[in-house]
């Protein structure tokens, strides 16, 4: 009886250490997300890239649930509370607002649309 158990209990043991990813799968998952940044800055228009303070580099990328209260733009159905990336860079206005928020797809990596800033 205990034979059996520890056959099973190294059985699981087995199958769990080959479920893990390999050290290629997660260098490249690290990569698109180490990017996110640079395929945004891609998909923004000139008059967006002149605002910003700095290159794709100067931006911060988080995670934010997306409501309509947040963007500036109307967004389609598909990413209402949805968790994409929101991605923020400085800007060289010397108004109230130094900043740009625009929201991205974790899938995609579609540009969705720019944020409120306070």
């Amino acid at each position: 009886m205990k034979r059996t158990v520890l056959l099973i209990v190294f059985g699981f043991l087995i199958l769990g250490i080959l479920a893990l990813p390999s050290k290629g799968e997660v260098e490249s998952r690290g990569n698109n997300e180490g990017d996110v940044r640079e395929i945004v800055w891609k998909q923004l228009s000139d008059q967006d890239k002149g605002r910003i303070d700095g290159t794709w580099q100067s931006g911060t990328v988080s995670n934010v649930s997306l409501t309509e209260d947040i963007l500036v733009e109307e967004v389609s159905k598909p990413f209402r509370e949805k968790v994409v990336y929101a991605i923020d860079f400085p800007t060289d206005d010397k108004g109230v607002t130094n900043n740009m928020v625009v929201y991205m797809d974790k899938l995609s990596f579609e540009l969705i649309g720019h944020g409120l800033v306070d």
